[in-house]
């Protein structure tokens, strides 16, 4: 709260500084100096209702604190309502003060335009353009993992090809038969 009552301190100095300084009167012949003090006015008025809020803020706190304290539940029922309509004074406020420090409404800027947003699509959809450019970045990369992997598969049935021969190689040249023969080189 002190906080709130330096900045409408330091609003209202300069505002008298500047009318101490003639720009008051300078404002009908000089444009800049009508801006200044519409400015300098804009400022305490939002200094007034920041120190108004801070003071809301206070008291729904207090009523809060009373809530939690109090066991009857007549009183209860009556602080609970206050602590609502304090609540909703807030909430008014806190939209008058942003459409008076940015000039547009907060309603008027509303993303989702009153629809409902489906976070799960709304994720798939910013996240499948990343994966599309991924797969086709790393396209190379995994063509050239697999014919690696088709190497060593290769390989491995070459070396196994390799040890049946030498196998066979001792029976082809011992005497046998023309079937077992021709099994053996088949």
């Amino acid at each position: 709260m002190k906080r709130h009552t330096a900045v409408t301190v330091l609003v209202r100095l300069a505002l008298i500084i500047l009318v101490a300084l003639g720009v008051g009167a300078q404002a009908e012949e000089n444009p800049v100096a009508e801006e200044q003090i519409e400015h300098a006015d804009t400022l305490a008025t939002l200094a007034n209702m920041i120190e108004n809020r801070q003071n809301k803020a206070d008291k729904l706190d207090e009523l809060k604190k009373q809530l939690s304290r109090s066991s009857d539940e007549v009183e209860n029922a009556e602080l609970l309502q206050e602590v609502e309509q304090i609540q909703q004074e807030l909430d008014e406020l806190n939209e008058q003060i942003g459409i008076l420090a940015t000039g547009v409404s907060a309603k008027e800027y509303d993303l989702a335009g009153g629809q409902k947003i489906n976070l799960q699509g709304e994720l798939e959809q910013l996240v499948q353009p990343f994966v599309i450019m991924l797969k086709s970045a790393t396209a190379e990369a995994r063509q050239i993992e697999q014919l690696r992997h088709k190497l060593l598969t290769a390989e491995a049935h070459i070396g196994i090809a390799e040890k049946a021969l030498e196998g066979i190689a001792p029976l082809s040249a011992a005497e046998q038969t023309t079937e077992v023969s021709s099994e053996l080189s088949g």
